[in-house]
């Protein structure tokens, strides 16, 4: 199987995010697939002034979907739900786009821990004191259970 990951690429997260309770407070799965996302960062240089620096080109269209995560970690499908809940509510991720209605329709997310986010956008600091669950998109169309009980 062909990974969608580049293994050369990788990323790393300030240790004021990564000792964050927001991060901390997360199962494996979930900093897999938050790892998923950021490697799917196209990084651009840039010149600010004499200095340089790197910033994202494409942070808010960002797409990992469920099934190319499942090919890489053998997860199941509820595994990368939870996950995708997880880093909404604790305020690390964003929904920019509800994808969902037909093929090819995916959701696109803007990463809020990595660099170039200004500190009033990183909602992860005010975590646990703030969530962001009203924020999770919920499927109206989700019928189980909901005519029949066990």
């Amino acid at each position: 199987m062909k990974s969608p990951i580049i293994l050369r690429k990788g990323a790393y997260y300030l240790n004021e995010f990564w000792f964050s309770k927001a991060y901390q407070s997360l199962s494996c799965k979930t900093r897999d697939l938050l790892q998923c996302f950021i490697t799917e960062l196209i990084w651009k240089h840039i010149k600010l002034g004499k200095r340089q620096d790197y910033a994202a080109i494409n942070n808010g269209d960002i797409s990992f979907t469920e099934t190319s995560f499942r090919k890489l970690t053998s997860c199941a499908k509820e595994t990368y739900r939870i996950g995708i809940r997880q880093l909404i509510e604790r305020g690390i991720i964003r929904i920019t786009y509800k994808g969902g209605s037909g093929k090819g329709d995916r959701s696109k997310y803007k990463i809020l821990c990595v660099k170039g986010i200004p500190i009033n956008e990183q909602r992860w600091r005010k975590y646990p004191e703030n969530d962001w669950l009203k924020d999770i998109p919920i499927n109206k169309n989700y019928g189980i259970g909901k005519k029949t009980r066990f």
